[in-house]
């Protein structure tokens, strides 16, 4: 007799269907990525109507570099506006001249070029603010915010908003340094932004948390890997993963300037694999992920 087991709809002997257990009921549907939808959530989506695919949210870390010129930046970004793909940039206002020297004291303005960089890709992209110097504090751990007092934060984060908007941009979103964030920390945020971001290293402090999901007053959005690295891999685990029916709501995240070394070959799998699925994040803060 063969028996095969589907959390959606019992186990199936020949054919013949048996109810589900409670704790299939609970679980509800393996979805392949590392994580069960649960059945009554997926029926009041319109699963077995409707079979809507995932959705991707991508987000870009780093600009301006403190090892590469911005002229990467254009290249890469190109290739994501030719297939459609608006992005949130992580923007650096005042960046260190070594971010990984935690007794440095040397920062800096954006040089001509790399404001000149910015400029020409801020329309088609969405801008977040990626912390002030992105510096990491003295400790084992890499971190920016982490540690700071909120006089501090809300003193750089108030500083860091005025550098965008001089420059003429507006953000709603927050994407730490070194994906380092704790409660403290957002429950500042939440003053003003409607999302932050996160990553590995978030998990330190909040566990290891889906996304996007409610934390602190504002929403967070969390990747991980295989959602988070190097854009070849990225880009297969989307191929895997779009072609599922569940709507689901995906963060991914690269830095760009780790695409060089293939000479952006890795984003241009990735944006073919995006094609049709890719949303920008003032697109599902408005509700329109999955709108015609």
């Amino acid at each position: 007799m063969i028996a095969t087991r589907d959390p959606l709809r019992g186990i199936i002997f020949n054919g013949t269907q048996e109810v589900p257990t409670l704790s299939e009921r609970i679980r509800g549907r393996w979805q392949g990525t590392g994580s069960w939808t649960h059945w009554s959530v997926m029926k009041r989506a319109g699963y077995w109507e409707h079979g809507v695919s995932p959705r991707f949210l991508l987000r870009v870390d780093d600009f301006p570099r403190w090892d590469m010129g911005p002229e990467g930046l254009h290249a890469f970004h190109v290739i994501l506006k030719n297939a459609g793909v608006r992005y949130l940039l992580g923007v650096i206002p005042h960046p260190a001249e070594n971010p990984q020297d935690v007794s440095g004291k040397r920062e800096r303005v954006w040089s001509t070029e790399e404001a000149a960089v910015l400029a020409e890709v801020a329309p088609d992209v969405e801008i977040a603010l990626h912390g002030w110097t992105h510096r990491r504090r003295p400790g084992s751990v890499p971190a920016e915010i982490i540690g700071c007092t909120s006089e501090e934060l809300e003193h750089n984060l108030q500083e860091g908003l005025a550098v965008l908007h001089k420059a003429g941009f507006t953000t709603h979103a927050y994407i730490p340094p070194f994906n380092a964030v704790d409660r403290q920390a957002l429950a500042i945020l939440a003053r003003k932004f409607d999302l932050v971001c996160g990553g590995p290293e978030s998990v330190r402090w909040l566990g290891y948390l889906p996304g996007p999901c409610s934390l602190e007053g504002v929403w967070f959005l969390p990747s991980y890997p295989p959602a988070y690295g190097r854009a070849a891999e990225v880009a297969d685990f989307v191929r895997a993963v779009r072609l599922s029916t569940t709507p689901i709501l995906i963060p991914l995240t690269l830095h760009w300037s780790w695409e060089a070394a293939d000479k952006f070959e890795g984003v241009r799998r990735l944006a073919d694999a995006l094609a049709g699925v890719a949303v920008s994040f003032s697109g599902w803060v408005q509700g329109r992920a999955w709108a015609p």
